[in-house]
């Protein structure tokens, strides 16, 4: 995204709204995202950056990292794409929620994924969102 905010933008952060809403959360001040895909990390970065609140987002692009980044730091929500160097989104998931059972993740990943994405769910993301890696002015835009 190049400073135009696109209707599927505007649909992605009023999904990430709505999710955070309905899980009880509270002001939405910091993001973690995780992927190893630079494109992506740019693109939900930008999804989220005119989010009201939200002061802090910060980037990794492994599950180690984003296990040490969420240590270190206070994180609202966790957004974990299912492609990693080293682990996969459920590896990513079930690693985080096991060390910090309270931590509200969000796992993205596309339809010709599903059986990753569902395994991440089980291992406890509280929401499973799909993008279309057909766009690819943004990475793989959440719709």
């Amino acid at each position: 995204m190049t400073g135009e905010d696109t209707t599927a933008a505007k649909a992605g952060r009023e999904m990430i709204t709505g999710i955070w809403t309905i899980m009880g959360g509270g002001k939405l001040t910091s993001a973690l995202i995780c992927d190893d895909r630079p494109a992506v990390l740019r693109a939900m970065s930008d999804l989220l950056r005119p989010l009201p609140g939200l002061n802090q987002i910060m980037c990794v692009t492994e599950g180690f990292e984003l296990i040490d980044a969420f240590a270190s730091r206070e994180v609202d929500l966790v957004l974990i794409g299912i492609h990693h160097a080293s682990t996969t989104g459920a590896d990513a998931t079930s690693l985080l929620l096991a060390l910090h059972p309270t931590a509200v993740v969000i796992v993205v990943g596309s339809a010709t994924e599903l059986d990753v994405l569902a395994a991440a769910y089980v291992c406890g993301a509280r929401a499973l969102i799909l993008w279309d890696p057909t766009i690819p002015q943004s990475g793989g835009l959440i719709y």
